[in-house]
């Protein structure tokens, strides 16, 4: 897959905060830069971008279940087939934030993103889709 057009490709991954897969990932990383596709990475798990819905999570989690269990003591309940876009999406501008916050503050002290715990992209999905939206109407 490679991306023309001006298209924009995303490769969501999550780390499981294991560093076989990281570095699984990081191998696979200029092949991705030489074909316009974007990594973007969740630390644990995608869910930690649904928590960031909630509040500035600053706990770190030893692995996704640990996420999802969180999830489902804030929510209330939680499980992956769960449309959790209905419950968040009013908090989706705040989870941004939080987002940015955590990835600038980890850039300006040059940690390594890939063990970023707490870490995910996902804003960046979001922000495209916000973009491609607005450009609609």
């Amino acid at each position: 897959i490679k991306s023309e057009d001006n298209a924009r490709i995303f490769l969501v991954i999550d780390s499981d905060l294991n560093d076989k897969r990281i570095n699984e990932i990081k191998s696979i990383e200029q092949v991705c830069i030489k074909n316009n596709i974007e990594i973007v990475l969740s630390n644990p798990t995608f869910e930690i971008w649904y928590l960031m819905h909630y509040r500035n999570n600053k706990l770190k989690f030893n692995s996704s279940k640990d996420v999802k269990n969180e999830l489902s003591n804030i929510n209330g309940s939680y499980n992956e087939s769960m449309n959790m876009y209905k419950i968040i999406n009013c908090n989706t501008d705040n989870a941004i934030k939080v987002a940015k916050n955590i990835e600038d503050k980890a850039i300006k002290n040059k940690e390594d993103l890939y063990k970023l715990n707490p870490y995910t992209g996902i804003y960046k999905i979001v922000e495209e889709i916000k973009i491609l939206k607005e450009n609609d109407n």
